[in-house]
Order: C-alpha cells, then sequence, then structure tokens
C-alpha cells in the first residue's frame, strides 16, 4: 500500500479519468480504460488504486492478472476473474462456474459457445446491483480466448453500470499482438504512464527515507533510473540496506550503483519479449550509444530483422532510448545490472568483438580505446597505434587521467622494447600532470630500456623540475654535467622562488636567468625570477613590477610558465599591489583547471591562497590552501616536497587568523616542521610563519628561538628586504612580550628603515606598527597615523584592522580624544568581523567598551548576511548548478559548497535551494 501510494505521487492526470469513469459507471455508463506503459511504470499500482476506489464506492470488483506460465491455458484468465467474484459471495458468478462446462472438459469447449457463455455471465453480472468493474493486470499475457472475449467488452458497455480497466506493458508482444491492437483500437480511453517527474521523485525519495534528500541526490536518482517508479524503489531499498545518506556525497556513486535483484527480473522480461532479445540488449549496453541495427546483428550473430524487432519492442518498453541513428540503454541502473550478472569474461569478449569491429568501421580511437581497456589482449598493430591516438585525443581535450589510462592497456600489447619505451615517455608526460607517482614508476621502467643520454634527449626537461619539487628528486634522470647544472639549478631556483626567500645568492639566481635567456625565446619563467632578482636585492620595486609585468603577458603553455606567472604574482604582492596579484592568481586557476593539470591547479591554489589572506579573506584562502593539500595528495606528492610544504605555509596563518590555531600545530607536527630543520632557503619562510604561529599561541619565548634563527639564514642568503620576510617586526613583537623593550625597539626601528628603502605601502604600514607598538609612548599616535595613512587602499584589511584597534586604544587613554577613538574601533570591528577574525574583533570590542562606546550598525540580512563565498555559490545554486559543478566551477571541495549552502539557508532562513531563486531574481 504504501509503495502504491508513493508511485501514485504526481499522477493526478492519470488518476482523473479513472475517478470519472468510476462516477460514470455508478450511473449505468460504461466504459473501458487501457493503462499502458513501460516495465515498472506504475500500471500494477494504478490498476489497484482503480480497484480500491470502485470497493469504496460499493462496486462488485471482478480481478485478475495476465499469467505468462497459463497464456496457453483457454479461457484461463476470464475464469479467474469469475472466481474473484466468487471469493467476494457473488451467487451469480457461483452458479456460472457450477454450469461453465455442462459435463464437458474445459480445454474442450468450442470458442464460440466459451465466448457466448462468457457475454452472458458478463451482462448478468453487470446489470445486477450494484455496478461492476472488471480489473485485468498485464492483459498482454492473457490466453486468446480471455483476449477475444475482453476485445468484445468495449462495444457492449456503453449502456451497462460496469467499468473495465485492463494494463498492458509496451513493448511486449503479448500472447496474441493481432487480439491486443483489436483491444486498445476498441477501448474508450487510454492512459499513458510517463516517467516521475523531479518533484514526485524528491517526495517519493522522501516519504521512503524519511528525510529531505539532497537536490544532487533527486537528479543522481532520476538519471540513473530514469524516473521510472520501480526502479526508484529498487535504489531506495538498496541504499537502506547500505545505510546511505541521501546528500551530495551519495550522488556522486549513483551512476555506478548495481543492484543484482534487477538483472534477475530484466533478463526474464527480455527472454519473453524474444529468445535473442537479452543477447541484443547486452551488446547496446557494450556499445554504449554506438550502437546500431547492423552492428548488433554483428555481435549477436541475430539477423537484422530480428534486431529491429526486438529494438521497438524494448523501446515502447521504455529500456532503449533512441538517439538519431544510434540505441543506447535508458536505464543506468538497469544496464549495471545486466552487464554486472553476464560475468567479466563474457563481457571482456564482447569487448573486444566491438572494438575490432569499431576499429573496422573507421569509428574514432577514443571510442575504440575505451572499449580495448576491459578487452583482453588483442595481439594486432592497430591495437596499440588507437590506444596511443586515443591517449594524444584525451591529453588534447585536456583529460590527462584517462590518457594515462589508454597508454597503460597499451603496454599490456605484445610490443618490443623500444615501442616501451616510447610509451613509458607518453605516460611520463601525461601522469606529471595528475598522478606523479605514476609518472616516477614509469620513468624507473624508461631508465631500464633507454641509455641515459638517449633518455635526457627524450625526456621533457619539465619532468625534471617536477619530480624535484614534488619530492622525487631522485629519479630525475640526467646525462651531462652542463644538463644537471641547468636543471637542477632551475629546480633549486624554483623551489627558492616560490618560497619567499630565493636562491642560496642572488648571483646564483642570475646566472640562472642569463643562462634561460640564452637557451630560448623569453618565457615567463625567466621574467619571473628577474622580477624575484629585484625584490631579494631590494634595488627596485618599480623594476620588479615591470619585469613582473612581462611574465604576465607572454601566453603559458606549460608548468613552468605557470609558475612564472605565480612567481610574478608573488612579486606584484611583495610590491604591495595585492589587486593585481590576485587577479593573475585567478587566471592561473583557470587555466590550470581548463588543462586539467592538477599539480599546477593546487600550486595556483595554493598562490592564490597566500594573496587571498594579505587581502584579508582568511577563510577563503584556507579553502584554497586546503583544496590544494588535498589535490597534492591524490597527485601523489610527497608532504616533505617544496609543493606541499608550500600549501601548509599557506595554510598556517589563516588558521591563526580565524582562531584554529591547535589545528595550525598540529599541521607542523604531523609534516615534520614542528622540528629542528635543515639549512636551505625554503626554511626562511618555514621559520617565520612557525614564529608567528607561536606568538599567536603565546609561546613568545619559543617563537625568538625560530625567528632569530630565520634573521640569520635570511641574512646569510642576502635577503634584507622586509616584504620577502618580515622576520624583524615579528621578532620585536616576541620580544615586547618578554619584556625585552629595547632590543624589540632596535629590530623594530631598523624594520622600517628597510622598508622606506623598499617602499610597498602594505609593508612599510606595518612595519610603522610595530615600531609604534615597541617605541616610546609620545610618539606612537603619530606613527600608527603614518601607519594608517600606507595601509588605507592596499587591501590588507586585516592588517589595517590591527592597526586601526591600536590606534583607537590609544586615542581612547585621553578623554578629549574619546569621539575620535570610538569611531576607529568601530571601523575596526567591522573589518574584523568581515574578515571573519574573531579575535581580533574581539580585541577591538573591548577596546570600544572600555572607551565608553558601543557598535551602532544594523544587524545585516538578506544577501549582506552572506560572506563573498556564501553568495557566489549561493547565486550558482539559485541559478540550477548542482553542488558538484560548483565545486568544480570554483575549484573547491564539494563539501565546502555544502558548508557554504547550510550557513546560506540558516542566515537567509530558507529550507534548501529551491527557495533561492527570489533573492537572485
Amino acid at each position: 500500500m504504501k509503495l502504491e501510494a508513493e508511485v501514485l505521487r504526481g499522477r493526478d492526470n492519470e488518476t482523473l479519468p479513472i475517478d470519472r469513469a468510476l462516477d460514470f459507471a455508478s450511473t449505468g455508463i460504461g466504459s473501458a480504460i487501457v493503462i499502458s506503459g513501460g516495465a515498472g511504470a506504475g500500471k500494477s499500482s494504478l490498476l489497484e488504486f482503480a480497484i480500491r476506489k470502485a470497493k469504496a464506492q460499493g462496486f462488485t470488483v471482478l480481478q485478475a492478472r495476465g499469467s505468462f506460465a497459463e497464456r496457453d491455458l483457454p479461457f484461463g484468465l476470464a475464469l479467474r476473474l469469475i472466481e474473484s467474484s466468487v471469493y467476494g459471495g457473488n451467487p451469480t458468478a457461483a452458479s456460472f462456474l457450477n454450469g461453465w462446462a455442462d459435463g464437458v472438459e474445459w480445454h474442450e469447449i468450442d470458442l464460440c459457445a466459451g465466448l457466448d457463455r462468457l457475454r452472458r455471465a458478463f451482462e448478468m453480472l453487470a446489470t445486477g446491483t450494484p455496478p461492476l468493474l472488471l480489473a485485468v493486470d498485464n492483459v498482454h499475457w492473457a490466453d486468446a480466448p480471455s483476449m477475444r472475449w475482453l476485445s468484445t467488452l468495449p462495444e457492449r458497455l456503453d449502456h451497462l453500470p460496469a467499468l473495465a480497466i485492463v494494463s498492458v506493458c509496451d513493448g511486449l508482444p503479448g500472447t496474441n499482438p493481432a487480439l491486443l491492437e483489436e483491444l486498445l483500437f476498441t477501448s474508450t480511453n487510454q492512459v499513458t504512464l510517463s516517467n516521475l517527474g523531479y518533484a514526485a521523485t524528491a517526495q517519493m525519495l522522501e516519504d521512503r527515507l524519511g528525510e529531505v534528500p539532497h537536490p544532487a541526490f533527486v537528479a543522481a536518482c532520476m538519471q540513473a533510473a530514469e524516473g521510472n517508479p520501480l526502479l526508484l524503489a529498487n535504489v531506495v531499498d538498496e541504499i537502506t540496506q547500505r545505510k546511505v545518506r541521501p546528500n551530495a556525497a551519495a550522488a556522486v556513486g549513483l551512476p555506478s550503483l548495481v543492484i543484482s535483484s534487477l538483472a534477475i527480473s530484466t533478463q526474464v522480461r527480455l527472454r519473453r519479449i524474444s529468445p535473442n532479445a537479452l543477447a541484443v540488449f547486452r551488446a547496446i549496453a557494450v556499445l554504449d550509444g554506438q550502437a546500431t541495427i547492423e552492428r548488433i546483428a554483428e555481435l549477436t550473430a541475430v539477423a537484422p530483422t530480428a534486431v529491429a524487432d526486438d529494438c521497438r519492442a524494448l523501446t515502447r518498453m521504455g529500456m532503449l532510448a533512441n538517439t538519431p541513428q544510434r540505441l543506447r540503454v535508458a536505464q543506468p541502473l538497469v544496464r549495471n545490472a545486466i552487464l554486472q550478472e553476464s560475468g567479466f569474461a563474457a563481457i571482456q569478449d564482447i569487448h573486444a568483438q566491438a572494438a575490432m569491429m569499431l576499429h573496422a568501421d573507421d569509428v574514432a580511437a577514443e571510442t575504440v580505446a575505451a572499449h580495448m581497456l576491459v578487452s583482453p589482449i588483442v595481439g594486432q598493430t592497430w591495437a596499440v597505434e588507437t590506444l596511443r591516438a586515443a591517449a594524444q585525443s584525451a591529453l588534447e581535450s585536456g583529460d590527462p587521467a584517462t590518457a594515462v589510462l589508454y597508454l597503460q592497456r597499451a603496454l599490456r600489447e605484445p610490443i618490443q622494447d623500444s615501442l616501451q619505451a616510447d610509451i613509458h615517455l607518453d605516460i611520463i608526460a601525461a601522469s606529471c600532470r595528475t598522478d606523479i607517482a605514476t609518472a616516477a614508476r614509469s620513468l624507473a621502467r624508461a631508465t631500464t630500456l633507454l641509455a641515459p643520454d638517449e633518455l635526457c634527449t627524450q625526456l621533457d626537461p619539465e619532468v625534471t623540475t617536477l619530480l624535484v619539487l614534488s619530492g622525487r628528486e631522485e629519479a630525475a634522470p640526467l646525462a651531462s654535467p652542463a644538463q644537471e647544472y641547468t636543471s637542477r639549478a632551475k629546480s633549486h631556483a624554483l623551489r627558492g622562488a616560490l618560497f619567499g626567500t630565493g636562491a642560496r645568492s642572488v648571483a646564483e639566481l642570475q646566472d640562472l636567468v642569463k643562462q634561460l635567456q640564452e637557451s630560448a625565446a623569453p618565457s615567463s619563467l625567466a621574467f619571473g625570477f628577474s622580477a624575484k632578482i629585484e625584490v631579494l636585492s631590494s634595488r627596485s620595486l618599480e623594476a620588479a613590477m615591470a619585469e613582473a609585468d612581462q611574465a604576465t603577458r607572454l601566453t603559458p603553455r606549460s608548468f613552468e610558465d605557470l609558475t612564472g606567472r605565480l612567481i610574478a604574482a608573488h612579486v606584484f604582492t611583495l610590491c604591495g599591489n595585492l589587486a593585481r596579484a590576485a587577479s593573475v592568481c585567478d587566471e592561473a586557476v583557470n587555466t590550470a583547471n581548463r588543462w586539467q593539470d592538477q599539480p599546477s591547479l593546487a600550486l595556483a591554489l595554493t598562490s592564490r591562497a597566500k594573496v587571498r589572506n594579505q587581502l584579508g579573506s582568511p577563510r577563503d584562502a584556507l579553502e584554497d590552501a586546503r583544496s590544494a593539500f588535498e589535490i597534492f595528495q591524490q597527485a601523489g606528492i610527497n608532504r616533505r616536497s617544496t609543493l606541499a610544504q608550500l600549501c601548509i605555509l599557506a595554510m598556517l596563518d589563516p588558521l591563526s587568523d580565524v582562531g584554529e590555531q591547535k589545528e595550525a600545530v598540529l599541521l607542523l607536527e604531523n609534516n615534520g616542521l614542528a622540528g629542528s630543520l635543515s639549512t636551505s632557503p625554503h626554511s626562511v619562510d618555514i621559520l617565520l610563519h612557525r614564529g608567528r604561529l607561536r606568538i599567536a599561541c603565546g609561546f613568545a619565548h619559543e617563537a625568538i628561538g625560530d625567528l632569530e634563527e630565520c634573521g640569520k639564514l635570511a641574512t646569510e642568503f642576502g635577503t634584507d628586504n622586509p616584504a620577502v620576510a618580515p622576520w624583524r617586526s615579528l621578532l620585536a613583537e616576541a620580544y615586547m612580550r618578554e619584556g625585552w623593550h629595547e632590543r624589540a625597539q632596535n629590530y623594530a626601528d631598523e624594520e622600517v628603515k628597510l622598508a622606506r628603502s623598499w617602499g610597498a605601502p602594505t609593508y612599510l604600514g606595518s612595519a610603522l606598527r610595530f615600531q609604534a607598538l615597541a617605541g616610546p609612548r609620545e610618539g606612537r599616535l603619530d606613527l600608527l597615523r603614518e601607519s594608517l595613512e600606507q595601509l588605507r587602499g592596499s587591501g590588507a584589511s586585516v592588517i589595517l584592522a590591527q592597526t586601526l584597534a591600536d590606534y583607537g586604544a590609544l586615542l581612547s587613554e585621553v578623554e578629549e580624544n574619546l569621539h575620535e577613538a570610538r569611531q576607529v574601533l568601530r571601523e575596526a570591528v567591522e573589518l574584523a568581523e568581515y574578515a571573519g577574525v574573531p579575535a581580533l574583533a574581539q580585541r577591538g570590542l573591548d577596546a570600544l567598551s572600555a572607551a565608553g562606546g558601543r557598535m551602532r550598525r544594523k544587524k545585516k540580512s538578506g544577501l549582506d548576511s552572506l560572506t563573498v563565498s556564501e553568495r557566489t555559490v549561493a547565486g550558482l545554486a539559485a541559478a540550477g548548478q548542482t553542488n558538484r559543478n560548483i565545486a568544480k566551477q570554483l575549484f573547491v571541495q564539494q563539501r565546502t559548497v555544502e558548508v557554504h549552502l547550510t550557513n546560506t539557508y540558516r542566515k537567509l532562513g530558507v529550507d534548501g535551494r529551491d527557495q533561492l531563486s527570489r533573492f537572485f531574481s
């Protein structure tokens, strides 16, 4: 009863004709209705609805179901109809049955005599009181005599208080197709059941699962079951058994869901169509969009005319979908079940036949290769050629992961060592964009197949760069000292340039730039290195900006090109141009995503995280950095590698800003960055971030140790620019907390002197703030005012909020300055709250309260209450995007999208995404 009610949701258009027909029949105006639809469309449920409705209105009900097993039993269905009334206590029906055969065996009764007796019996039943409902389910399997009798009923019902309703499954030939067509032709009304829509599917899932399903889950269920009620019920049973929640994460796995019980019922239906229907359906499932009548016939060895008949039946049943000149399985759940039940070996053989047939038909290499992925060894030359061609197409379309699968499959074919080496080189080039571990394994194999000189000549130079940055330096092959110097020097320079401090010496970096300029055309990498040299040597902010600008003007075509642009973005940040840095990072993220290059995407996200944190958006920065770290892990990049450490450092400051210092400490400990460090350029950055975190955690003494070592290394590497490593200001803060004010003032004064020389307003403003806090009280207000002048308009909103909080608190100490102090502190609190830095906001509120003030603002409502990220995600959801698509479009994890939407629903006071559109109209 429950399933019936669920199936009838959204079926008002189908139940209305039945309601009307019952009302007319009760007044003496009879009719006949045929309920038609594909397998599992809900015909039986709709018929049961009619039976219950009729019984409630006092009808006498005759009901029976056509039986495939009894389809050859003459008058079998008709007699079961009469018997159903006998069981209900109808004396007329009992009398008829007693005199039915009149001493003659039932199978020997003359057809005409039997039809006449049935006619008279029906008229007796129908002309009595109460009115009569005759209901037959699966009438297509009725025996021929009963079908003939039923086909005569519609013409006899006009003036009888009776209604006949039968259900028929589209596509099944039935016992007698001609009689079935006659019945359909003579029936007064036909009710055709279509697939359930979104609303009915969502309601059915909610009723069965006891909770509101996620829209993405509803959409996935509709796609997997094509809105078929029976299949949807199977989905619900399966996920209930597996204890799966109907959320967005579960939606991802639905297309590949296999429900074993479906295979048995589907096979039974297919065999009832014809002896060949199962083989035909299996072939269509394997060909998957490339099925034609001719190809199916070749795969199954069935005559094309028989294949066409079966396909027509399957289409009418709703199991196949017609596309221009192609056939495909309409319901992925059914396709999965049949393929699973067929057995791996059998499916392998069909895929092998399909691959050879499609290759002979000159079908696209990718289509043929997709079949070869699950087929046994072909052993022919064309197989390897096709797989390599498909891999190249996949790379060109931005799908390196699939390209690797095709190439790995090619290695299973019997081929010579030289060809193996070429394929391994192809795998290295493709997998460097998706899985560094796979690249390293193929490289190890290639070293056994090629001489070192030959390998180095054929290998893409970027492979060495990626291996070094990914923590697999030992795997990088080199052939000559000259090549070794250039390649490894470039990799180490990249390592340093990506961190704040650069190479071991500016002179070493200059030598490398000179070599790059002499050996190739101008590149983003060379310009990026040149810009970084200007910053490291503190020579000219304008020159650094000009070189960085050149780096961004060249179109990126490789990982190194993109890295050059990201170095330029870092230079823009160090020069105080945060808006330009953010723009370059956004472009880099889009480019890497278009390439489907995972290391490039993660590096771009890491760089954007650093810029976003500088801009005062720590939560957005944290999202980027976490996404990048997950991508690095999936790509097989070592946690101790340069790329992974970059990402870890990009998380530390945002975590500290949003009050998650414990998580930041654990991040350092779990990744080997909490203890002693080796002497290297990027140790400066690790010590700098670790020192800042320890100050935030209240461990000033430990922070002093880190920052003193940081300063020692920075000086050793020739890095005095406070934009690169502002260790003096942080050391001054740590000294102040320990009560060493003279030392603090000396370091703060030196930082301001260097920052003035460099000229970047963000870093000068920050240095002035620390100088004010470390210096004598009489000069603090002037220094803080100058700091604010530098910071306003810089985009560095968190640093600005810190300075405002300090300035307001200092102003409030003098009574005549209280009004100005309150205004300043309110601005500090607003900036801190908008940035999501709770500790800073609370500090401002405490100072404001001490100054006798309070926040005078209206509570934000509607879209104004959302963060930038929440508003972006909500806008895409309101436009109909799924969580999966939103995550892909914004380059974040799907869980992040779900969190933003949950916060949005709470702030806007809505229950789900379907209510968002009114806010974005």
